[in-house]
């Protein structure tokens, strides 16, 4: 039915049920431009952070570090005491009774993984992809800067090595005290992937 052939007070009902709609409409709209612009703000902070410390870290670099480091949103303290929140943060800000969200996780943990990224950064004297900075971030946050410094990857990486050659010098890093560690063999072999992909 046409809305001319309406009523008086049907007409009246849909102009307030259209005014109502709009009203919705307008503030989740609102709602939304504001989500978005405090997600662009979190994430302009995260990158000055780290930024500040010298190396941006690729946020690909962060994702996949986060699949292989423990993630507990409230401060606890390590088998040496030491007081930990997120994934595996430390630091004077962390206090008793601290708890976190999983994005204020993330920007901690990229801003810790900043010294693996120089790192790289450094050492590395040919040009990489994101995935390849990436699996050798992951590689030095894991293992160290000195262990990259001094590492057969390093060499075979800046000689452009088979991906064949990255593979295996990825997994010369899978023991703790002379033992494999299967979960190392299992980081290792995604780092290789990464990097070779």
């Amino acid at each position: 039915m046409a809305e001319g052939n309406l009523t008086p007070e049907a007409r009246e009902k849909v102009a307030k049920i259209r005014k109502s709609s709009q009203r919705r409409i307008a503030r989740w709209r609102r709602e939304l431009e504001k989500r978005v612009s405090s997600e662009k703000r979190r994430r302009r902070q995260r990158i000055a952070a780290v930024k500040a410390k010298g190396v941006l870290v690729p946020d690909l670099a962060v994702d996949f570090v986060a699949k292989w480091e423990g993630w507990l949103p409230v401060a606890y303290q390590d088998m040496g005491g030491v007081w930990t929140i997120g994934y595996g943060h430390t630091g004077p800000d962390v206090k008793p009774g601290m708890s976190i969200s999983h994005k204020e996780g993330l920007r901690l943990l990229a801003e810790d993984m900043a010294g693996a990224a120089k790192a790289v950064a450094e050492n590395v004297k040919v040009s990489l992809s994101v995935r390849q900075r990436s699996a050798l971030i992951s590689f030095t946050f894991n293992c160290g800067p000195g262990a990259l410094a001094e590492s057969t990857l390093l060499r075979r990486v800046n000689a452009k090595a088979t991906p064949g050659e990255i593979r295996e010098a990825f997994l010369m890093w899978v023991k703790v005290g002379g033992q494999t560690v299967q979960g190392l063999v299992n980081r290792r072999e995604a780092e290789a992937a990464l990097f070779n992909k």
